[in-house]
């Protein structure tokens, strides 16, 4: 397997697998369990995303504005892109659809890199290899944070 094989598997495992992934956390969740905010973030100020801080709307709508950050960053390197636009998400269905076409730009920008410029630098001094694997850390953390936030939202 190669690196860019070996990156884009994890990629997708992160996603769905079924014991640690974006899918798992997500199971069960309604729109009431998307906008629950802890009372460990209620000072939190409000953000661009139209959801409370914290909540499970809010890290998926914070991972589809990296995930169309992170595509600009490997396509445009080593140019530092334009932020693009913050997802607004009213309904946890456009959370899901703003994560599922930011995820697909992310991957195709990854798919598209050869074996040989992974290598390359991207804006933050990185290699594009040693960038894709900060998104899937990022990910993972993101994805973590969600299932406490549903375990505490369960325990209310």
């Amino acid at each position: 397997m190669t690196l860019k094989e070996h990156l884009l598997a994890t990629f997708d495992e992160t996603w769905d697998h079924r014991w640690e992934s974006f899918a798992l956390v997500m199971k069960d969740v309604d729109d009431e369990m998307a906008r629950y905010q802890h009372p460990a973030y209620s000072s939190q100020a409000d953000t661009e995303y139209n959801a409370k801080n914290g909540s499970i709307a809010w890290h998926i709508a914070h991972l589809a504005h990296c995930h169309l950050q992170y595509a600009d960053v490997i396509t445009g390197r080593p140019e530092v892109p334009a932020e693009p636009p913050f997802p607004s998400v009213d309904t946890l269905e456009a959370a899901l659809e703003q994560i599922t076409l930011s995820r697909a730009k992310l991957r195709s920008a990854i798919e598209s890199v050869s074996e040989d410029e992974l290598s390359d630098k991207v804006c933050s001094g990185d290699t594009v290899a040693g960038y894709v694997q900060t998104i899937l850390r990022h990910d993972a953390w993101h994805f973590g944070q969600m299932a406490v936030v549903k375990r505490l939202y369960r325990s209310k």
